[in-house]
């Protein structure tokens, strides 16, 4: 059948899969339900950058600057591209945040280098974190581990299964989970020194720990050297500075959210 000859399969391990669509970054190539979609340069570029960063905002500014680097564009040219890409997987894809940017909001189901089943069980841990309970936390994190000893090399797998251990170490009685999620974040940083959930949630343990001013230098270096990532950097850095300078209460006086529920 054409439909399985070679130039039109591709596995999942080498796409981004959102909706009816892959991405194929190593092909520069999107496809709709099997078929290729022409898009513009520009597009594909942009496009890439919305589904490594699916779901949070992207900043405007930051998407000229990594869309059309040592170039002096207008506004026109981001929004005829934004135009571009709607009008190609849905206007509904990508949320206008008035004043700022935009955001990706189609989930997405893999990313290329993770086996599919893997990447499936993240999503399921990720949907588990949201319901933030002990019992929902302990069940992300158990699931988190299984992704990350499928895939050692799983970055975003290593984050948020240190947001699950930082989770319950703040609410529950032990030291353990503190270690892991240190552990888990460095080695998640070690594998991806960019990534930005590893850094947003690293951060967040340094100031509860005291650990600002060492928190403020990594984020410095971060924007050094690689000054365009679409993220919340800049936030993160004025959050360290206002830590160093107005000491936060102790970690575990902070009281559980109203979800908490101890099982």
């Amino acid at each position: 059948m054409h439909r399985n000859s070679k130039e039109n399969h591709s596995t999942p391990a080498d796409a981004y899969r959102f909706d009816e669509f892959e991405l194929i970054p190593s092909e520069r190539q999107l496809r709709k339900r099997g078929k290729p979609v022409a898009l513009p340069p520009k597009a594909f570029d942009a496009l890439l950058i919305f589904v490594g960063n699916a779901e949070q905002l992207v900043r405007r500014d930051e998407l000229i600057d990594r869309l059309w680097p040592d170039t002096y564009v207008t506004d026109t040219n981001l929004t005829n591209t934004i135009v571009t890409l709607r009008k190609v997987i849905g206007r509904d894809a990508i949320q206008t945040v008035s004043k700022f940017g935009y955001r990706f909001c189609v989930p997405v189901l893999g990313e290329p280098g993770i086996p599919a089943p893997t990447y499936a069980r993240f999503l399921e841990a990720k949907a588990l974190t949201a319901v933030r309970s002990l019992e929902s936390m302990a069940r992300a994190r158990d699931l988190f581990g299984v992704c990350v000893a499928q895939d050692p090399t799983f970055a975003a797998a290593w984050a948020w299964l240190g947001r699950c251990a930082r989770f319950l170490e703040k609410f529950t009685a032990g030291s353990a989970n503190l270690d892991l999620a240190d552990a888990a974040f460095r080695r998640a940083l070690a594998i991806d020194s960019h990534l930005a959930c590893a850094h947003h949630f690293y951060t967040q343990l340094q100031i509860d720990l005291g650990q600002s001013a060492a928190a403020a230098a990594r984020l410095v270096d971060r924007l050094l050297s690689r000054g365009d990532e679409p993220e919340s950097t800049p936030g993160s850095c004025t959050r360290c500075g206002s830590a160093v300078s107005s000491r936060s209460p102790s970690r575990h006086t902070t009281a559980p959210p109203r979800s908490i529920r101890r099982s």
